[in-house]
């Protein structure tokens, strides 16, 4: 986030300037401190600049309607589920889970960077937030030079270049 950006979102959660969206009248669920806040929601370019009291340039009534984070699913195998990728975060998206961080293990054997393309390509467009983690696992060769029999050491190195990929600090030569 850039210094205007924050210096605006500052302004909105003090009140200084209103907000593009504000959902009024919402009871908010605190997972931290296990509390249900009565309030306002400011939002500004799809993020929460302030829970409290809030004017803002569209306001929408929740009429005490519960809000409560979205779900992160912090370890899923797309390729076990026997739909696509699209379909299964499409589904799964509608009932809560906003985040999903893949392990394509089993893609990265088979088909090498050809699976975790198709594993991206196929959420680029889906309405939740997907990120593609480097293999946890693979077969590991005589020296231990390749991550799985299919991604080498070498193209490891090509995939953070994506927005869409995490790289652990650790990878795991035994499942």
């Amino acid at each position: 986030m850039n210094l205007e950006k924050y210096q605006q979102y500052s302004r909105i959660a003090r009140g200084l300037e209103q907000a593009d969206l504000v959902l009024k009248d919402a009871r908010i669920i605190n997972v931290f401190t296990e509390e249900i806040i009565r309030g306002d929601i400011a939002i500004q370019d799809g993020i929460i600049a302030g829970i409290g009291s809030f004017q803002g340039k569209e306001e929408r009534d929740l009429g005490g309607k519960y809000v409560c984070p979205g779900f992160i699913d912090s370890h899923l195998h797309l390729e076990s589920t026997l739909v696509t990728p699209a379909e299964l975060v499409t589904v799964a998206s509608r009932h809560g889970t906003t985040t999903f961080i893949v392990d394509p293990h089993e893609s990265a054997n088979v088909s090498g960077l050809a699976g975790i393309d198709y594993i991206l390509e196929q959420t680029e467009d889906v309405k939740a937030n997907v990120y593609v983690m480097m293999p946890s696992c693979g077969v590991p060769s005589a020296l231990r030079l390749l991550i799985s029999s299919a991604v080498s050491v070498t193209n490891v190195f090509i995939l953070p270049s994506s927005p869409m990929t995490l790289q652990p600090a650790i990878f795991s030569y035994s499942c």
